[in-house]
C-alpha cells in the first residue's frame, strides 16, 4: 500500500467509526479483532443467556472485551458508566481465566469523557476487592485504538473491512498536504495562549542552544511551543496515522535541510526556514504558515527535527 492508498484507507475507516453506533460498531470491532488475532472469538447473545457480559475474548491470553457504541457518548455517559460497572461483575461471575478486561468505547475521536476514565479506576478498585488471588488489568480503548489496530492488518484484510475503493487510487494525490490540512484546521482553532507558563522545559531550551538557532527563530519557536500540549492531546485522540505521517514528513524535510551547503555552521536558521518553506504550499496564508510552525515546535520538542543534545558534546 502506497502513501496515497493509506491516506484514503484512513478516511474510509475513520468514516466507518464515525457512523457506527451500537451493534454496528460492535460488529466492526469484532471483524477487525478477528483479523488481527485469529484466536479472537466474538460472542453473540443467545436467548435468555445473552452474551454473559462478554463481547469477545482471546482465550489463550485471557483478554476479554466489552464494547459500547452509544450514538452520543456525552449524553450517555452515566448510562455507560453504570453498564460498565454492572457488566464487570457479570463478566467475572460467568467467565474464568480472565487476565485482562478492555472496555471499547466509541468516542468518535472526541476523547473519552473524564468520567469514563474515572469509572475505569473505580472498576480497578472493585476488581481488587474480589480477592487477592484475582489479578486483572483494566484498559480503555477509544476510536483511535480501533483505527491503529486496523492499520496493523494486511492490505487484503483492510479491503474486506472497508471495501476495495482505496486500493485502486493512483499516486497523484498530495497526501502531505491533505494530512497537514487536517491538523491545520485543528491548530487554527486553538485559543491563543498569552502566557509563557508552558515554557518550563530545560531540555527544550538546551536543545535550542545546542542547535545554534538565532534569537528571532527562538522567539517564534517559543510562541508556537505553547500549542504543544493541545497538539499532543489531539494526536492522542485522533490516532497514530496522522501523527506518524506528519512526523515522518517533517523528519524527512529535516534530513533534506541538513544536506544544504551552508558555510556558516554557527547558525542553523537556514534549516528552519527550509522545513517551513517546503511544508507550506506556494503562497500559503499567514495562518497556515503559523500552523506549520506549531507542528515544527511540536516535532522539535519530540526530537524528530533538529539534533538532541548529547551529554558532553557541543554542536
Amino acid at each position: 500500500m502506497d502513501s496515497v492508498q493509506k491516506y484514503f484507507a484512513h478516511l474510509e475507516i475513520q468514516n466507518k467509526i464515525l457512523t457506527s453506533d451500537g451493534q454496528v460498531f460492535e460488529d466492526l470491532f469484532t471483524k477487525i479483532m478477528g483479523y488481527k488475532h485469529p484466536s479472537f472469538h466474538g460472542v453473540k447473545p443467545q436467548g435468555r443467556l445473552g452474551d454473559m457480559k462478554n463481547d469477545g475474548y482471546i482465550i489463550s491470553s485471557g483478554n476479554y472485551y466489552q464494547v459500547y457504541g452509544p450514538e452520543d457518548l456525552s449524553n450517555k455517559i452515566q448510562e455507560s458508566i453504570f453498564k460498565i460497572k454492572s457488566d464487570a461483575a457479570g463478566l467475572i461471575s460467568h467467565w474464568s481465566g480472565i487476565n485482562e478486561i478492555t472496555y471499547v468505547v466509541n468516542d468518535k475521536y472526541k476523547g473519552a469523557n473524564v468520567s469514563v476514565h474515572q469509572s475505569i479506576l473505580e472498576l480497578v478498585n472493585e476488581v481488587k476487592k474480589l480477592g487477592s488471588a484475582l489479578n486483572i488489568t483494566i484498559n480503555l480503548w477509544t476510536a483511535r485504538h480501533i483505527e491503529d489496530t486496523f492499520f496493523e492488518l494486511t492490505d487484503d484484510q483492510m479491503v474486506r473491512i472497508i471495501g476495495p475503493s482505496f486500493s485502486s487510487i493512483k499516486q497523484y494525490y498530495d497526501v502531505d498536504y491533505a494530512t497537514l490540512s487536517e491538523v491545520i484546521r485543528f491548530i487554527s482553532n486553538i485559543p491563543f495562549n498569552h502566557t509563557s507558563s508552558g515554557l518550563n522545559a530545560p531540555k527544550y531550551e538546551e536543545k535550542i542552544i545546542f542547535n545554534h538557532l538565532s534569537e528571532p527563530i527562538v522567539q517564534r519557536l517559543n510562541v508556537f511551543y505553547l500549542n504543544n500540549q493541545e497538539l499532543k492531546n489531539y494526536f492522542d485522540r485522533i490516532g497514530g496515522y496522522i501523527a506518524d505521517t506528519l512526523r515522518d514528513r517533517f523528519a524527512s524535510l529535516y534530513q533534506e535541510a541538513k544536506k544544504l551547503s551552508i558555510d556558516d555552521k554557527s547558525n542553523n536558521d537556514h534549516m528552519y526556514i527550509y522545513i517551513r518553506q517546503k511544508a507550506c504550499p506556494e503562497n500559503a496564508e499567514k495562518a497556515f504558515v503559523e500552523s506549520v510552525e506549531s507542528l515544527m515546535a511540536y516535532y522539535f520538542e519530540t526530537c524528530d527535527i533538529f539534533e538532541e543534545p548529547k551529554e558532553g558534546v557541543h554542536a
